[in-house]
């Protein structure tokens, strides 16, 4: 090895140990939310509360199976499934319904969701690899 190259090694072995905790932690940041993916709704378990089950997409499910599923993208897109089993007046269409998700709070962490122009705030109250459970507080 020549005198340049063991420099070169040098300088670049120092600088990946000078790497500060605010670099490190911007990189853990930068992972995508743990809400991110398709949610398959199961029951309500409490007064204005919610419970999911994680899913790999929507495929598979029938109209009537995807009713409330969502579905959270990185991006901030969020997208919920409707079925409208009567079918009455007003009609609105079964299919995917369009919108916008983000973050306030940390603890407890409050997911504003924009469905279709429709506001809606839900507190996380669990959340793990397999299941979601939120409580609409608007």
């Amino acid at each position: 090895m020549t005198r340049f190259n063991a420099i070169i090694l040098t300088v670049f072995t120092l600088l990946a140990w000078s790497c500060n905790d605010s670099q490190q932690q911007e990189v853990e940041l930068s992972a995508p939310a743990p809400w991110v993916g398709y949610w398959d709704f199961q029951n309500y378990p409490g007064p204005n509360e919610r419970a999911y089950l994680r899913v790999p997409d929507d495929s598979g499910f029938e109209v009537t199976e995807k009713n409330q599923m969502l579905e959270f993208r990185e991006d901030g897109f969020v997208r919920e499934f409707f079925w409208n089993r009567c079918a009455t007046e007003p009609v609105i269409p079964t299919g995917w319904k369009d919108g916008t998700w983000t973050q306030s709070g940390s603890d407890p962490v409050v997911l504003q969701l924009t469905i279709e122009g429709q506001p809606r705030a839900y507190e996380i109250l669990a959340l793990d690899d397999t299941s979601l459970v939120v409580r609409s507080i608007q």
